[in-house]
């Protein structure tokens, strides 16, 4: 039998990494800020009572709504929640505040356990309400030494509120498919947010679920479609609002509406791209699911007192949360494949050529390509090598400045190494 000179098949190992399981958790914090608008005039119980509330939950991502558009107000919560009492893990992600002119005090944001994740890239997309946030992260796996890792696309929104506003939602919702539909590309995409819906027939939810892209449409992982506002049958999903009277900013009118949403897109439904939702995790904290139109404290035993008590006086929401297992990219390799037998070295950053170094033991043939932060492919060529250290030059001056990824295959196994453009 002949052997192949570039990929020699000796035997077929398959590398199945462990999973890691991450914990999302959503959360409105009901305008906690810096600014002195009579809603926070007791900042530091609001740091206790989400002291509480991230104890009991042990999440590994929280994104969040209604924090204050200062960089203050998303260190106050790193700073004086998060990272308390020996704990140092916890990271904020990128803080845009452009939309919604000077009446919106408010951001979304992000925050992530930097042990198990490291953050990407990010970007926003401004409407005439507030920003919708979109963070891409990476697993630190056990495989990531190796070069590989699996990416998810967190995205944080905020629509906008009251039954009148229905349109306003709408164009928010169409401002962020419209951006997916314009990257085009299938991803582990999880939409997190207080989307202020009343029900599924909303133009804003169905342009959500319903897009044209199926690679880019969202799914409620937990199949609770329907007419959610005052509906005892959705009664164990209401979000809102946890107070039956109104006091000191807190709606009135007790729990009767499914604002907050985890969804996500067909591949971590499927499970296609190494992330998949576990639905049956999925829960609301504090709600039992006995409590249409009344409070959240009435005969209420769905969670340990001190955290019932945090969860009434921090927010008229309830935080929302679901469980994910994360793997590291499945990898067929052979025991003499090509990329086990060479090395790569990138130079960093660059400017209008990627340098880069092949040390390879053997003859092979390369096929080499650079992505940009959304997985597109934007130059792709081949490379021979010989045996030992091999040179090469690529020519990328009409790439943009950010970051991208250089991957190299043969033979359906890669090595992958990161970018930066000047």
């Amino acid at each position: 039998m002949r052997k192949n000179l570039y990929c020699i098949f000796i035997l077929f190992i398959i590398v199945a990494s462990q999973a890691d399981t991450l914990r999302v958790m959503h959360y409105n914090l009901m305008q906690y800020t810096t600014a002195s608008d009579g809603c926070t005039s007791n900042l530091f119980q609001k740091d206790s009572c989400l002291r509480v509330i991230v104890d009991y939950a042990n999440p590994d991502i929280i994104t969040v709504n209604e924090v204050g558009k200062d960089i203050q107000s998303v260190k106050r919560i790193l700073n004086n929640c998060l990272n308390v009492n020996g704990i140092t893990k916890w990271a904020n992600g990128t803080l845009t505040s452009s939309s919604g002119g000077s009446m919106n005090l408010f951001s979304n944001m992000i925050y992530y356990d930097r042990e198990k994740l490291s953050m990407h890239s990010s970007y926003y997309i401004p409407n005439a309400v507030r920003d919708i946030n979109v963070y891409r992260l990476y697993s630190n796996h056990t495989n990531l030494k190796a070069g590989d890792t699996t990416f998810f696309v967190v995205i944080v929104a905020h629509l906008k509120a009251g039954e009148s506003d229905a349109g306003a939602r709408y164009e928010q919702a169409k401002a962020l498919m419209s951006k997916l539909n314009q990257i085009g590309q299938a991803d582990n995409y999880i939409l997190c947010g207080d989307l202020n819906l009343y029900s599924a027939s909303e133009k804003a939810y169905q342009t959500l679920v319903n897009s044209g892209n199926s690679s880019v449409r969202f799914f409620d992982p937990i199949d609770k479609v329907g007419y959610w506002h005052d509906n005892a049958k959705y009664a164990a999903i209401h979000t809102q609002s946890t107070h039956k009277y109104q006091g000191n900013c807190f709606s009135m009118g007790g729990l009767d509406d499914r604002f907050d949403f985890i969804l996500v897109s067909e591949s971590v439904l499927r499970a296609s791209q190494n992330v998949r939702a576990l639905p049956e995790t999925y829960k609301v904290i504090g709600q039992d699911g006995k409590r249409l139109n009344t409070s959240l404290l009435d005969n209420n035993n769905s969670v340990p007192a001190n955290v019932l008590s945090a969860l009434f006086n921090m927010s008229d929401h309830l935080p929302i949360m679901m469980d994910f297992e994360v793997r590291g990219t499945m990898l067929v390799r052979h025991a003499v494949s090509a990329i086990e037998t060479m090395s790569l070295k990138v130079n960093n950053p660059i400017e209008n050529q990627i340098v880069f170094n092949i040390s390879d033991r053997q003859k092979n043939t390369y096929k080499v390509e650079v992505l940009s932060i959304f997985g597109q492919v934007v130059y792709s060529t081949s490379v021979q090598t010989f045996a030992g250290d091999n040179n090469y030059e690529i020519d990328v001056p009409k790439l943009s400045a950010g970051i991208y990824c250089l991957r190299l295959s043969c033979d359906g196994v890669q090595t992958v190494r990161k970018i930066v453009k000047k």
